[in-house]
Protein backbone atom coordinates (compact mmCIF):
# COMPACT_ATOMS: atom_id res chain seq x y z
CA UNK A 1 0.00 0.00 0.00
CA UNK A 2 1.28 3.01 -1.16
CA UNK A 3 0.64 6.50 0.39
CA UNK A 4 0.08 9.74 -1.62
CA UNK A 5 -0.21 13.19 -0.90
CA UNK A 6 -3.70 13.89 -2.40
CA UNK A 7 -5.69 17.75 -2.66
CA UNK A 8 -7.13 16.81 1.60
CA UNK A 9 -3.07 17.27 3.11
CA UNK A 10 -2.30 19.92 0.59
CA UNK A 11 -5.53 22.13 1.70
CA UNK A 12 -3.94 21.36 5.05
CA UNK A 13 -1.11 22.90 4.26
CA UNK A 14 -2.03 25.62 3.01
CA UNK A 15 -4.38 26.79 6.23
CA UNK A 16 -1.40 26.33 8.29
CA UNK A 17 0.75 28.56 5.76
CA UNK A 18 -2.62 31.00 5.86
CA UNK A 19 -2.77 31.01 9.97
CA UNK A 20 1.41 31.50 10.11
CA UNK A 21 1.34 34.81 8.05
CA UNK A 22 -1.46 36.39 9.50
CA UNK A 23 0.14 35.95 13.23
CA UNK A 24 3.22 36.80 12.02
CA UNK A 25 1.30 39.86 10.26
CA UNK A 26 -0.45 40.84 13.71
CA UNK A 27 2.92 40.27 15.26
CA UNK A 28 4.54 42.92 13.23
CA UNK A 29 1.42 45.28 13.97
CA UNK A 30 2.08 44.89 17.67
CA UNK A 31 6.02 45.57 17.38
CA UNK A 32 4.75 48.72 15.59
CA UNK A 33 2.50 50.22 17.60
CA UNK A 34 4.87 49.57 20.91
CA UNK A 35 8.34 51.21 18.82
CA UNK A 36 5.62 54.40 18.14
CA UNK A 37 4.13 54.24 21.63
CA UNK A 38 8.18 54.16 22.70
CA UNK A 39 8.89 57.48 20.58
CA UNK A 40 5.62 59.46 21.62
CA UNK A 41 6.96 59.12 25.03
CA UNK A 42 10.58 59.80 23.71
CA UNK A 43 9.48 63.10 21.83
CA UNK A 44 7.56 64.55 25.11
CA UNK A 45 10.47 63.77 27.01
CA UNK A 46 12.89 65.70 24.70
CA UNK A 47 10.53 68.74 24.61
CA UNK A 48 9.81 69.20 28.22
CA UNK A 49 13.73 68.82 28.69
CA UNK A 50 13.63 71.93 26.55
CA UNK A 51 11.17 74.00 27.99
CA UNK A 52 13.32 73.48 31.06
CA UNK A 53 16.33 74.56 29.71
CA UNK A 54 14.93 77.39 28.73
CA UNK A 55 13.25 78.65 32.01
CA UNK A 56 16.55 78.46 32.92
CA UNK A 57 17.91 80.41 30.70
CA UNK A 58 15.28 83.05 31.20
CA UNK A 59 15.75 83.04 34.46
CA UNK A 60 19.74 83.77 34.34
CA UNK A 61 18.88 86.40 32.29
CA UNK A 62 16.74 88.13 34.04
CA UNK A 63 18.82 88.25 37.05
CA UNK A 64 21.90 89.21 34.96
CA UNK A 65 19.61 91.82 33.90
CA UNK A 66 18.62 93.12 37.15
CA UNK A 67 22.14 92.74 38.50
CA UNK A 68 23.46 94.76 35.87
CA UNK A 69 20.56 97.47 36.54
CA UNK A 70 21.45 97.53 40.24
CA UNK A 71 25.01 98.01 38.85
CA UNK A 72 24.11 100.81 36.95
CA UNK A 73 22.29 102.49 39.80
CA UNK A 74 25.28 102.32 41.75
CA UNK A 75 27.07 104.53 39.57
CA UNK A 76 24.42 106.73 39.06
CA UNK A 77 22.93 105.50 35.56
CA UNK A 78 19.19 104.90 35.42
CA UNK A 79 18.44 103.55 32.41
CA UNK A 80 15.41 103.27 30.12
CA UNK A 81 12.30 101.52 30.69
CA UNK A 82 11.51 99.22 28.34
CA UNK A 83 15.10 98.24 27.04
CA UNK A 84 15.84 94.78 25.64
CA UNK A 85 19.06 93.39 25.43
CA UNK A 86 19.96 90.62 24.17
CA UNK A 87 22.51 87.79 25.82
CA UNK A 88 23.13 84.76 23.53
CA UNK A 89 19.93 82.65 23.48
CA UNK A 90 18.28 84.75 25.64
CA UNK A 91 17.09 88.67 26.54
CA UNK A 92 15.91 90.78 29.21
CA UNK A 93 13.80 93.55 29.19
CA UNK A 94 13.79 96.40 32.12
CA UNK A 95 9.99 96.69 32.37
CA UNK A 96 10.34 98.93 35.45
CA UNK A 97 12.70 100.99 36.61
CA UNK A 98 12.34 103.19 40.25
CA UNK A 99 13.20 106.76 39.84
CA UNK A 100 16.81 108.38 40.66
CA UNK A 101 16.74 108.47 44.31
CA UNK A 102 13.72 107.30 45.04
CA UNK A 103 12.43 103.73 46.87
CA UNK A 104 11.01 101.89 44.45
CA UNK A 105 10.65 98.53 42.57
CA UNK A 106 12.92 97.15 39.84
CA UNK A 107 11.13 94.74 36.98
CA UNK A 108 13.49 92.73 34.78
CA UNK A 109 11.85 90.28 32.48
CA UNK A 110 14.15 87.23 31.04
CA UNK A 111 13.32 85.27 27.74
CA UNK A 112 14.06 82.61 26.45
CA UNK A 113 11.96 81.03 23.63
CA UNK A 114 8.87 80.12 24.89
CA UNK A 115 10.12 80.77 28.85
CA UNK A 116 9.47 84.17 30.54
CA UNK A 117 10.69 84.65 33.97
CA UNK A 118 10.30 88.10 35.79
CA UNK A 119 12.43 89.18 38.78
CA UNK A 120 11.41 92.60 41.38
CA UNK A 121 13.52 93.71 43.42
CA UNK A 122 12.84 96.94 46.32
CA UNK A 123 15.02 99.44 45.61
CA UNK A 124 16.22 102.53 48.37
Amino acid sequence: MKLEAGPASKGLYGRRRGAAIAALVILLAMVNLSVIAASRGATHESESSLLRVQAARAFFAAESGAMASVRAMIVGDTGVAGAVVELGNAEYELVELPERGALGSLVVEGRSGAAIRRIQLLVE
